[in-house]
């Protein structure tokens, strides 16, 4: 998979896995942002017909049908492969860029947190950046949606 998501910055498309368009990680990076739950994702199509990504293993939590991967530890995995220069592919991410985490405005410790089988009782409907969370709100209609509290830790910027 991160091979794969590499192939726009190694082609020198993009200069980074959150800007590599139609790639699955740019797609969960955008589904994050939007304030999708990523707890709720299904292989179905959703109403912009994209396909729904398989989710992530979370720890402490015997693997089913999961990518045998932590999220975080994805992109950290992705974000450091794009780092490496080959001398067969014209791009790499540039190893002045801040890890993705940072460029994202993810607390690494709260993510952490967050990904926890506990921590992610901490959100209902919907996790993201607060005031994406409070667009969500809006638009279900409701003045109240569990988790802001724990998001403004995670997303500090």
């Amino acid at each position: 998979m991160a091979y794969v998501e590499l192939n726009p910055i190694r082609a020198k498309m993009a200069d980074t896995p959150e800007t590599s368009e139609f790639t699955s990680i740019k797609q969960r990076i955008d589904e994050e942002r939007a304030n999708i739950n990523l707890k709720s994702q299904k292989r179905v199509t959703d109403s912009n017909n994209k396909l729904r990504l398989k989710r992530f293993v979370t720890e402490e939590r015997l693997l089913t049908d999961e990518i045998p991967y932590l999220y975080r530890e994805y992109l950290e995995l992705v974000d450091w492969s794009g780092r490496v220069m080959r001398e067969d592919k014209r791009g790499a991410i540039d190893s002045r860029l801040p890890p993705i985490l940072v460029r994202l405005g993810i607390d690494e410790e709260e993510w952490h947190k967050a990904m926890q089988p506990k921590g992610a009782h901490q959100f209902s409907r919907a996790m993201g950046k607060c005031e994406v969370m409070r667009e969500h709100a809006k638009k279900l209609a409701i003045k109240w949606i569990k988790g802001i509290g724990i998001s403004s830790k995670l997303y500090p910027s």
